[in-house]
């Protein structure tokens, strides 16, 4: 989940993302087992790479906020002969995923682990030389240099992807759209998110019971594709909601918890009282049947022109 229009509730970005950070990094152990919608949507964005898979340019592949690696088994099998660059901000969902793909030490690899933080750009592979800190070419706002110059000069990357973490920008958008500057002509940028039509019946309830909606602001498509769309850029996406079931709504506040997913990005809280009561709401609304959930799953791909 994500605050598209900025953080009220933390203090400073830094701030954001450690308490990002942190809370996914603690749920590392049981991310795997919890992460239904993650995982649903990992297989989607897999399938969703073959129309580009043998039309993409040679060279490296960049993965950011991999988690514990529900997407990085796919780029694995895609792209075995690929250089390969799992990233993430938690070290411990890093380990996870470094297990997940079956590393072996015994043999060269195509696949480099490092923690980086993708809203402070790409990072020029071929710069590294071995050290744990290369420069960041993105376009920036604060960098002096205009989206023009950035557009003129392509990035190394062949694809750059990433499931379920564009909802924890800043501002996607943006974020997004310096990203693409990485990608090679002929490249592509591929994510998949939840978008802002998520959670409808969460939301009926909070109005029922008269309290606050508490979930995360998440991206918007439109402003998604308009400004992705800017320069040497094609957007395509795709939306389609993805329904989850739970024996009580409980469940489902336990399932986001044991994600990480609790970062509240504007600071907004439930009391207990008005938790136990959106609960109890929400469960009798249903009665006898289980507690549904729709999730509005967004696919968005850029891709460089030629």
């Amino acid at each position: 989940m994500k605050n598209e229009a900025g953080s009220n509730g933390l203090e400073s970005m830094r701030d954001r993302q450690s308490e990002v950070e942190r809370r996914f990094s603690s749920r590392s152990k049981s991310y795997q087992d919890a992460a239904r919608v993650q995982r649903e949507s990992s297989d989607r964005m897999a399938r969703s790479i073959d129309p580009w898979k043998e039309s993409l340019p040679p060279g490296p592949v960049l993965e950011i906020g991999a988690g514990t690696g529900l997407f990085t088994r796919h780029l694995d099998r895609l792209f075995p002969n690929r250089e390969l660059w799992i990233t993430d901000l938690s070290q411990s969902m890093l380990d996870e995923a470094f297990n997940e793909v079956g590393f072996d030490f015994k043999v060269p690899s195509h696949r480099t682990f490092r923690i980086h933080n993708a809203e402070d750009g790409w990072f020029d592979p071929t710069d590294l030389q071995g050290s744990p800190s290369a420069d960041l070419r993105p376009f920036r706002p604060d960098s002096g240099e205009s989206p023009r110059m950035a557009w003129d000069r392509p990035g190394p990357w062949s694809l750059i992807s990433g499931n379920f973490v564009a909802q924890w920008f800043q501002d996607p958008s943006d974020t997004l759209s310096r990203l693409a500057t990485g990608i090679q002509p002929g490249g592509v940028l591929l994510m998949a998110m939840p978008g802002s039509d998520s959670f409808p019946e969460w939301k009926e309830r909070c109005r029922e019971a008269g309290i606050p909606f508490t979930g995360n602001p998440l991206p918007d498509t439109e402003r998604l594709v308009i400004q992705c769309s800017n320069g040497p850029f094609q957007v395509d996406y795709y939306e389609e909601p993805f329904k989850t079931t739970y024996t009580s709504a409980l469940h489902f506040f336990q399932e986001l918890r044991a994600v990480g997913a609790t970062t509240a990005l504007t600071g907004a809280r439930l009391s207990t009282g008005e938790f136990r009561n959106l609960v109890r709401m929400w469960d009798a609304s249903v009665t006898p049947a289980p507690v549904q959930v729709t999730w509005h799953l967004l696919f968005l791909a850029i891709r460089r022109d030629i």
